[in-house]
This record gives structure tokens, sequence and C-alpha cells, in this order.
């Protein structure tokens, strides 16, 4: 299949999608934070956004790596 992208490959694009988006939505509930200083809600938001930031961060690092960075994730749960 030429043109076709590796399964690694394509997955690393959609994390990379996934990273911007979560990047624009924390931008805005830390715009939010920052105008209603008192308001939990927009800070509860902002910390799950950065959380699930995190995550993708994680993954893609992951898929990055490798066989060796599998190798590396398994090891860690032990």
């Amino acid at each position: 299949m030429p043109g076709s992208l590796h399964p690694r490959h394509k997955a690393i694009a959609e994390i990379e999608g996934h990273i911007a988006r979560a990047e624009a939505t924390r931008a805005r509930y830390l715009r939010e934070v920052e105008a209603r200083s008192g308001e939990r809600r927009a800070g509860v938001l902002l910390r799950m956004t950065e959380h699930h930031l995190e995550q993708l961060r994680r993954s893609r690092e992951v898929l990055l790596s490798g066989d060796e960075g599998c190798q590396a994730s398994f090891s860690n749960l032990r």
C-alpha cells in the first residue's frame, strides 16, 4: 500500500492530534481559572485536563521509543 503509514506512525499522528486539542483545552481552562480565581469548577477541569495531557504524552513517548519503550513500561509494572 503506497503512501500508507505504519500503524505505529499512524498512532503517533493520532496522539499528536489529541495532544494539540488537549493543550488548547488546557489553555482555555487556565484562562478561566485566571479570570475567575475563586471558581472551583474551572480548577477541577484544568487539573483533569492536565492529567489527561500527561497520559497522552506518556503514550506518545512509548510509541516513539518502540519496542524498547514497551519493555521499560512492562518492567516498571512489576
